[in-house]
């Protein structure tokens, strides 16, 4: 039997072709797994950021409740925490603690003060101070 060694068999070609469209497929299966696989932590945006008014919070124990303010002294400056429009404001300057949190609110309970709010659609509370 003579074999034809002047180019590629139609057959071998197909089979190429179709392994090829399999290894491809196999990727994009693969990266789209990938892709979706990732640890969700959207809250801890927010928890970083009471950590970090926290911290200033601790060089002085004077912390008080004024017209719907948290306020407290931070190196002889008076800080406050302002829920504005589903922000949460440090001043004096407008440096936003949170954005995008809806229903902010105050709560004081067992002696702590909380700041509670809706962000994607779960409910997130989070403790500042304890004011005992």
């Amino acid at each position: 039997m003579v074999k034809n060694s002047h180019g590629i068999v139609l057959i071998e070609t197909i089979i190429s072709i179709a392994a090829f469209a399999y290894i491809v497929l196999a990727m994009l299966f693969l990266i789209q797994s990938i892709m979706s696989f990732r640890i969700e932590r959207p809250l801890a945006e927010y928890e970083l950021a009471i950590l970090q008014v926290q911290w200033q919070m601790a060089i002085n124990d004077d912390v008080f409740f004024e017209n719907d303010k948290f306020c407290f002294n931070y190196y002889s400056e008076m800080r406050c925490l302002n829920i504005i429009d589903d922000r949460l404001i440090l001043s004096p300057g407008t440096q936003i603690v949170w954005t995008g949190v809806v229903d902010l609110e105050w709560l004081l309970e067992d002696g702590w003060v909380s700041i509670q709010g809706k962000v994607h659609d779960k409910r997130l509370t989070l403790r500042i101070w304890n004011i005992e």
